[in-house]
Formats: C-alpha cells, sequence, structure tokens
C-alpha cells in the first residue's frame, strides 16, 4: 500500500499503487522529487548460468591483475603503460581461461580455480609477457615431486658449454640484463597460493669467455632469491643445468609453475621477452593439485 511522505492530501506518496511503485529521491540541491516505475511481479534470474560462467572467468583474469601488477602494468611492447595492458593481458587469456572452464569442468583443467570469496594467485598457464627480445626456452623443465620440491631446467646439445657466456647464452642473457623469474607455490597448512617474483643478474666479475672451470657454480648470478640455485656443465657432453632447490627452505612449500622472462635497458626504454606460465609436473598424485571449475561453481553461481 502507498503512504503520504509528508501528510495531508497533497502529500507525495511513496510505495506501490496498482502496478506502479512510486519513490522519493532527492536532487542535487536537496530537494524532494518523486519517481515513478512498472512494478514487475516475476523479475528475471539477475545471475544466470551464462553471467555466472562469465564473472567466474574475469574473476580468475582479475585475480592475476592484483598479485602481478607491475608486470602486467608495462608487459607489452605494442600496448602503452597502464590501464590497457591490463585489458590487453586479459585480452590475450580469456580465450585460453574460458576453454578451460568449457572443456575441463569436471577436472583435467589447466588453471588453479578459485572460490568467489578466494584472492589465492589462480596457477595456471597465463601468457605473461609480449616483447621484442628472444624468449627464454628449455629442452627440459620439471619439478622434483612431494613438498619442498625443486625445478630442475636443462640445455642439451649445445653447440659449446665451456664458458660463462655460454650458460648466459641458454637464456639469452648478457651483462646487464636481469631474469626474472616467477614462481607459483603454496604453503602448507593453509594452501594459500601466491606468486613469488625473483631477480638474477649475471656477475660482473665473470667475464663472457671465462671458462666454466673458474666459475663458482653455486653463485652463477647476482640474486634475491631466497632458495639454493645452482649450475652446472653436463662433464662429457654439451649441457647446462640449473637447480632451484627449496629443500633447506624452513616453511613446508610446494611450487609447480613458472615464467621466465629477461628485461635489458636501452637508449629507448626497457626491452623485454615474451614469456608464458608453464607447468613443469609430472602426472602423480602428490603434485600441485589444481581445482576444477566444478568444486568452485556453486560459489559463483549461487553465492
Amino acid at each position: 500500500m502507498a503512504r503520504g511522505r509528508l501528510g495531508g492530501t497533497k502529500s507525495k506518496i511513496r510505495g506501490k499503487v496498482g502496478e506502479d511503485v512510486y519513490q522519493m529521491r532527492r536532487d542535487p540541491d536537496g530537494q524532494l522529487y518523486q519517481m515513478v516505475y512498472s512494478y514487475t511481479p516475476n523479475p528475471a534470474n539477475p545471475n544466470t548460468e551464462a553471467q555466472a560462467r562469465a564473472r567466474c572467468i574475469m574473476g580468475l583474469i582479475q585475480r592475476m591483475w592484483h598479485w602481478l601488477p607491475d608486470i602486467i602494468k608495462s608487459a607489452y611492447a605494442d600496448t602503452p603503460q597502464g590501464a590497457l595492458s591490463f585489458q590487453r593481458f586479459s585480452h590475450l587469456n580469456y580465450s585460453q581461461v574460458a576453454a578451460d572452464f568449457d572443456i575441463n569442468f569436471d577436472g583435467g583443467n589447466e588453471f588453479d580455480w578459485q572460490d568467489k570469496r578466494q584472492m589465492h594467485a589462480p596457477a595456471g598457464p597465463w601468457y605473461l609477457t609480449n616483447g621484442t627480445l628472444p624468449p627464454v626456452t628449455w629442452d627440459e623443465a620439471v619439478f622434483s615431486l612431494g613438498w619442498n620440491n625443486g625445478l630442475e631446467l636443462a640445455w642439451n646439445d649445445l653447440t659449446s658449454s665451456q664458458t660463462y657466456g655460454d650458460f648466459l647464452q641458454c637464456f639469452s642473457l648478457q651483462h646487464g640484463d636481469t631474469l626474472i623469474l616467477c614462481l607459483y607455490r603454496v604453503d602448507d597448512p593453509h594452501h594459500w597460493g601466491y606468486v613469488e617474483t625473483f631477480r638474477f643478474k649475471p656477475r660482473e666479475e665473470y667475464a663472457a669467455d671465462l671458462p666454466w672451470d673458474y666459475v663458482d657454480d653455486e653463485h652463477v648470478f647476482v640474486s634475491d632469491c631466497p632458495y639454493r640455485v645452482t649450475a652446472s656443465q653436463v662433464w662429457g657432453e654439451n649441457a647446462f643445468t640449473l637447480d632451484i632447490d627449496t629443500q633447506d627452505y624452513p616453511n613446508r612449500i610446494k611450487i609447480a609453475c613458472f615464467a621466465m622472462f629477461v628485461v635489458r635497458p636501452s637508449e629507448h626504454g626497457s626491452l623485454f621477452s615474451s614469456s608464458q606460465f608453464v607447468w613443469a609436473q609430472r602426472n602423480v598424485s602428490d603434485g600441485y593439485r589444481r581445482t576444477p571449475p566444478r568444486d568452485i561453481w556453486n560459489s559463483w553461481f549461487n553465492g
């Protein structure tokens, strides 16, 4: 039933009269005025499956905005820094995230899907940077099993593998460059996921032509990485390995997804390479568990 707002026969009313609804509003000067709109007895569901799906997909993408904003805002050589870079990140990743939702809804998913109320880092094969330098590549990449696992990268069948410069060339690095490593990690017992970012710079005291015999294989880079980093040449073969070992780290952790790219200063600003996160994980039960869309769907559709 409609009621008079101010009293008296000429007062404005508020409430429902027949199929019309009356409401009082104030204009910018503070004066009351009356609005009337039609009553809809059975409004459409504001959260259809299609709408919930779209929000779920964009929600996963926007979590990456939160975790790597300083990288994403300047990650694309063909896009101005700032807000447009975040749009570019979304455009690059939307189709593969949407396909993962549709094709792998019940399992076998490539992304670690998140509940609507969670803000954990969603691990997955995200396209991260799109630059002009050669990307970092390798022949083998694998994480060890269990907790406090480590990452091993290998480069095989090189034309030469005798100097510090040969080792840097595995990463397309040169003196003055910075190698950026992004790792997904979960800590026990909470299993909250987040992204760690570390920087590795070639040592200036090691000339490019320095024979590998004179390189300290546990100090091949200047780095802020808290884990044990060791490089080695495979004797008798033209091959190098890089090991990132978390066994001595005091927390119980698990890592399973990573990206690498190179940043190089120039007179026209920083140059960088393209990169994508990679799962370096054996298909076994004690690996980094990825939550399928099925497990978090209810929070987006009914939450």
